[in-house]
């Protein structure tokens, strides 16, 4: 089976100021195929811009830690839907709105404050108490400020459900994938177990447990999102 990768960065998200978008180009270059032009292949695009491939390019479209730092969904699985082929799946693995233990600074719940003093107020106590804190900072003041301020401009937790409401009206089929594996494997280590005995675990599980993981998945990390977009009458006409 032969496959083509394709990509694009939002610029907004700081790729054009820290060279991200080029370093992926170079990375594949070296790594995975060095005559290809990978700067045709991965792509820099503002976020008020669509997907910039053609309609039904592709029959597969993946994004990881992606969903929570768009602004406009409709937008996306929009485009999402214009670039997937017939039968084509997408599939988001993100953080929802449920989820406990906000995942870009470590603070619980954090992201379910709107407020933004608020929000900078509880930021500065976290590094006031002297807990683990993310990025390089000057001051207390300087790291509730920063971060206060990309909560408000580029994080966007939604209810999960209303996630796969947008995508349905984009026209697209929407599923949940709960994704128990990974915080298995996270218990594995944590634990030092040996991998067979995590995957035996995992395999052993029952229907119930099972489910009660993977409901426990939803406010524990990042929930799975799979899209499908059907193939209508109009598109066996034009086959």
């Amino acid at each position: 089976m032969e496959v083509e990768l394709f990509g694009y960065e939002v610029g907004e998200q700081t790729a054009r100021s820290n060279g991200y978008a080029s370093e992926v180009r170079n990375r594949l270059e070296a790594e995975v195929d060095s005559t290809i032009d990978w700067t045709d292949h991965i792509r820099v695009v503002s976020e008020k811009e669509g997907i910039p491939f053609g309609d039904e390019a592709f029959d597969l479209v993946l994004s990881n830690q992606v969903l929570e730092h768009v602004a406009d969904l409709r937008l996306l699985f929009g485009e999402i839907r214009r670039t997937l082929a017939p039968e084509g799946v997408s599939v988001h693995f993100f953080p929802s709105r449920e989820v406990i233990l906000e995942p870009h600074v470590g603070i619980p719940l954090i992201h379910r404050i709107d407020d933004w003093e608020r929000r900078r107020r509880l930021l500065s106590a976290w590094a006031w108490l002297g807990l683990p804190r993310k990025g390089d900072f000057s001051s207390r003041a300087a790291y509730a400020e920063w971060w206060a301020d990309y909560h408000i401009r580029f994080a966007h937790f939604r209810p999960a459900t209303r996630t796969a409401r947008i995508a349905r009206d984009c026209g697209l089929r929407a599923s949940f994938k709960w994704t128990v594996r990974p915080y298995l494997e996270r218990f594995r280590r944590l634990f030092g177990l040996k991998e067979r005995a995590a995957r035996y675990r995992q395999n052993s599980l029952l229907p119930g447990a099972r489910a009660a993981l993977h409901l426990l998945a939803k406010y524990a990390g990042s929930t799975t999102l799979v899209l499908e977009r059907p193939r209508s009458p109009l598109d066996d006409a034009e086959a």
